[in-house]
Order: C-alpha cells, then sequence, then structure tokens
C-alpha cells in the first residue's frame, strides 16, 4: 500500500472516529450538563469552558491515537482500535466524575449568606461509607439546605472554630437540615440594599422579572474561582431566583 493511500485511510478512519465519539460524548454529556449545572449557576462557577476543554481533550486524544495507529494492513490494527476505545472510555469517565465533584450540589443557608456547595468542598466523617457519599454527590438536582449552630454551648465552640477555619457546618453534609423559611427571614435584606452593591438600572434590570415576589435577598457565596451572586427570597422566605448581581 501506498504512502498516499495509507495516509487517506488514516484520515478517513480518523474523521470516522471523532464524528463518532463527538455524538456519543455529546449525547451523554449535554444532557448531564444541563441537568448538574443550571443556569446562572454554571456561571457562578465558571464552569462553561471547563466543560468545553473537557469535551475537545477526549475528542483530540481519539483522533490523534486513531490517526497514529490506525493501519488496515496490520493484523493487530482492531486489537489497536479496541485499545484506542477503552482509553476513550476512561478518559470519558474521568471527565464525567470530575464534573461530578465540581457541580453545585447544594445550596445551604448559614446565617446571614448561602453557600454554593460542591461535592469537592464536603467534608464527612471517616465513618460515612462511600454509598452515602455516592448518593450525595452523583444524583438530584441542587439541593437547597440550611445549616445551624448548635445550641450546645460546647459544640457550638467547636462549629465555630471550624467555621473559622474554613471547614464550617456549611461544608458538612450531615449537618444539613430542611431548608428553614423562618430562619432564612431573620438574616434576609430588603432589595434597595442591592443598590449599595449595583447601579440602578441593572437592579432594575434582573429583579423587574420577579417584582411581584422577589422582596427580599441573600447573598450566595460562590466557590473560591466562582462569582458570587444573589438568591431573591419572597415574603415568606421561599427562594424565588438566582440573579446575576453583586451581593457586596
Amino acid at each position: 500500500m501506498s504512502v498516499k493511500k495509507l495516509y487517506k485511510l488514516k484520515l478517513s478512519a480518523t474523521c470516522y472516529k471523532v464524528l463518532f465519539s463527538s455524538l456519543i460524548i455529546a449525547i451523554i454529556v449535554i444532557p448531564l450538563y444541563f441537568f448538574w449545572f443550571p443556569y446562572p449557576l454554571n456561571k457562578s462557577l465558571n464552569i462553561n469552558k471547563m466543560v468545553v476543554n473537557i469535551f475537545f481533550v477526549n475528542i483530540a486524544l481519539v483522533g490523534l491515537l486513531t490517526f497514529i495507529f490506525f493501519n488496515p494492513e496490520r493484523k493487530d490494527n482492531k486489537v489497536n482500535m479496541l485499545i484506542i476505545s477503552f482509553f476513550q472510555v476512561v478518559a470519558l469517565f474521568v471527565g464525567l466524575y470530575y464534573l461530578v465533584q465540581v457541580r453545585p450540589a447544594w445550596l445551604v443557608h448559614h446565617q446571614d449568606r448561602i453557600y454554593l456547595v460542591q461535592p469537592s468542598s464536603t467534608i464527612y466523617p471517616e465513618n460515612v461509607g462511600i454509598y452515602q457519599k455516592v448518593i450525595d454527590q452523583f444524583f438530584g438536582r441542587v439541593q437547597l439546605k440550611t445549616v445551624k449552630f448548635s445550641d450546645n454551648s460546647f459544640k457550638y465552640q467547636d462549629q465555630l472554630n471550624q467555621s473559622v477555619s474554613g471547614v464550617g457546618i456549611e461544608y458538612q453534609p450531615l449537618e444539613y437540615r430542611s431548608y428553614d423559611k423562618s430562619f432564612a427571614l431573620k438574616y434576609a435584606q430588603p432589595i434597595s440594599n442591592l443598590l449599595k452593591y449595583n447601579k440602578k438600572n441593572k437592579v432594575s434590570e434582573k429583579v423587574e422579572e420577579y417584582s411581584r415576589q422577589a422582596k427580599l435577598w441573600l447573598p450566595l457565596r460562590s466557590s473560591a474561582n466562582g462569582q458570587d451572586m444573589v438568591v431573591l427570597l419572597d415574603d415568606k422566605g421561599s427562594m424565588v431566583a438566582i440573579v446575576t448581581l453583586n451581593p457586596w
């Protein structure tokens, strides 16, 4: 076989592999992306570029390996293609696992703010089994929860020390309780306070759609590299929406 013909066959096989792989990955990743990263939380976490990079790295890996190792005249050609497919599947699962770790799993209200908590930042006691962690991290949409400091003075001091050191109860899923509307109302701020941190026309634009319901708000604390936002509440403490306004 001539070099030119082999080159054409390699190019053809690579294009086919890339197109097929792109379709499979899109079918798997896109639904999971919209399920795990609803707007505007995807923007809050600055996750979009990361998802695109995972997609293209997987495709580029498959395309490059196919072009290098595809050769129909070699007896082990099918085996090579199967090995490449295996590495592709492994790379895809690694990418999905990473997405699971950085997805917004919980919105946790703690006193004067709501924390956007990712599985990668959670803290579990050593005696918690892997099953509980998997259930918490992989399944379900974003959950709205509440955490409160203990009434016990000794436990309260311990929790306070943990918060100061950056491992507070807002990152401990076993401390989460059902969202407490009345507790949120104690710390919620009037909409007018948003004018301290945002231009009036931007506040009007973002809040207008929810003006009939939104009466109060709480800051949304994102990840270290993320964008903090604002959680709008009604007069009963229920969450109305998350909007891209500055909370401080």
